[in-house]
């Protein structure tokens, strides 16, 4: 049995005790409840903090399975390690870089990656931080994770990069957020993934309103101007979440800009049509929040709740007014402007980003655990990695 490693990129220990005042313990059965409709989320949707958080017990960030060296020739050089094969390294960044997707250009590769004979190659110009947050982005997981899945019981496995976890299995469930919370107080559950949490935790889960160019391009203007951002997320949005001022994030400058002068209403007045994920609570308060400022401006806001597969086809075939969408950012302002870039690119809106789309806000992901669990600590997204975790035998 190989010990676990300690996460590299592990940030935020947040146990209720210190970890050093228990001594590791294998086995056991942790017991989960996630805040959420579904507890088997897909990589390439996964960006809601909780269906995040799932995915990272059944997959592994690609920043766990490989070792990282820039080769004579410059390209990054990638070799698998804990059993895992380059084969299926190359067909994960394969899949997302073909998809219709935000995170398609996350390495901004400018060739397909390349077998070697002791890993893959890529021709990336992404160097130090930017290319580790690339790499450990959900979107780029691989279907090796730390636990294998029978329903909603997912059992260790041993034959994973980091050794096995802690605890023998993970029995997951699902609740609104009352239910969970009964569940933790009764003792019923040892975490709850999901749900609010006054404590700041780091936030990357970005909500963008995104414009197609058969828009006025005043919409900007009449959402800047009419949209208290700071509102939002103190009475619309559930926290932890905070306002987005500019599309940079992480923000350099955290300031509230001046609001833009309010533009004319336009007349006639027009349809709008809004598309949002019909499963975003936050974002159906959200857009029905635009629904009623925009009238001001000369805009009949018909709301389209969709379902968020639908939602990202209606994106990809430039085929919307203008949307909600949801995409992870990144620790990396950089990589971050790649993803907002590639979501401003399904528009047709000339000029840049800032043209197409409208920063909101960000959220993160809370967590809540019972004082038995020992050594939960959240990864370089903010995520819990449960697989370190384990129970107290005090």
């Amino acid at each position: 049995m190989s010990a676990r490693r300690t996460s590299l990129f592990a940030l935020v220990l947040f146990a209720t005790e210190a970890f050093s005042g228990s001594r590791a313990v294998y086995g056991g059965s942790l017991k989960v409840t996630a805040i959420t409709e579904k507890t088997e989320p897909t990589a390439e949707l996964s960006d809601t903090p909780v269906e995040a958080s799932l995915l990272l017990l059944r997959q592994s960030p690609l920043c766990d399975a490989v070792e990282v060296t820039l080769t004579v020739s410059g390209a990054v050089h990638l070799s698998p390690r804990g059993g895992i094969t380059a084969k299926s390294i190359e067909s994960t960044i394969n899949a997302l870089s073909k998809s219709a997707s935000p995170y398609a250009r996350l390495l901004e590769l400018t060739k397909p990656p390349v077998l070697t004979a002791d890993g893959i190659d890529l021709d990336s110009p992404l160097r130090g931080g930017d290319l580790e947050a690339a790499l450990c982005h959900p979107a780029l997981s691989i279907a090796t994770g730390p636990f294998t899945t029978k329903g909603d019981t997912l059992t260790a496995r041993a034959d994973v990069p980091d050794g096995r976890p802690y605890v023998d299995e993970i029995a997951l469930s699902k609740a609104d957020a009352r239910g969970a919370e009964r569940q933790l107080s009764a003792r019923r559950t040892h975490v709850v993934i999901g749900g609010t949490s006054p404590e700041p935790t780091p936030a990357f889960f970005g909500t963008f309103l995104v414009r197609n160019s058969t828009v006025p391009e005043s919409l900007l203007a009449a959402v800047n101007s009419s949209i208290d951002k700071g509102d939002l997320t103190r009475f619309f949005v559930k926290p932890p979440a905070e306002p987005m001022w500019t599309l940079a994030w992480p923000a350099i400058d955290s300031t509230k800009p001046p609001a833009p002068p309010k533009p004319a209403a336009l007349s006639p007045a027009r349809e709008l049509r809004l598309a949002f994920d019909v499963s975003n609570e936050d974002h159906r308060a959200v857009a029905e929040r635009l629904q009623v400022k925009l009238q001001a401006f000369g805009y009949r806001v018909v709301l389209q709740p969709l379902a968020r597969s639908e939602l990202r086809t209606h994106w990809n075939a430039s085929d919307f007014d203008v949307l909600l969408q949801n995409v992870l950012l990144t620790p990396s302002s950089h990589v971050s402007a790649t993803i907002v870039n590639e979501l401003a690119s399904r528009t047709r809106v000339k000029g840049d980003a800032t043209a197409a789309v409208i920063p909101l806000y960000v959220r993160g992901v809370a967590v809540t655990a019972a004082p038995e669990v020992r050594n939960l600590h959240r990864n370089l997204y903010g995520l819990p990695d449960l697989a370190d975790a384990f129970l107290s035998a005090e």
